[in-house]
């Protein structure tokens, strides 16, 4: 059920990398959700931080453009 994907929540002191690779996990187990049900709840999951503030100045509709805006924010926190 994709209700499921707007549990998973950064958890406090997590970094991106960790929440992202919990987040696509639980993606697996939603097949149906579409590319925007999971960047929303993606993003509602997120705290608020660098890359949860660049979404709220530009936001994204697909997931796909998400991970790959999370993945530079992850190749900064891994610098």
């Amino acid at each position: 059920m994709e209700l499921s994907l707007f549990v998973v929540r950064q958890k406090e002191n997590e970094p991106l990398k960790e929440y992202m690779q919990r987040f696509n996990a639980a993606t697996l187990e939603v097949p149906s959700a579409t590319q925007g049900v999971k960047a929303s709840a993606f993003s509602q999951g997120l705290l608020d931080g660098d890359f949860f503030k660049s979404l709220t100045k530009k936001p994204v509709s697909k997931f796909d453009a998400l991970l790959a805006r999370a993945a530079k924010y992850i190749n900064m926190e891994d610098a």
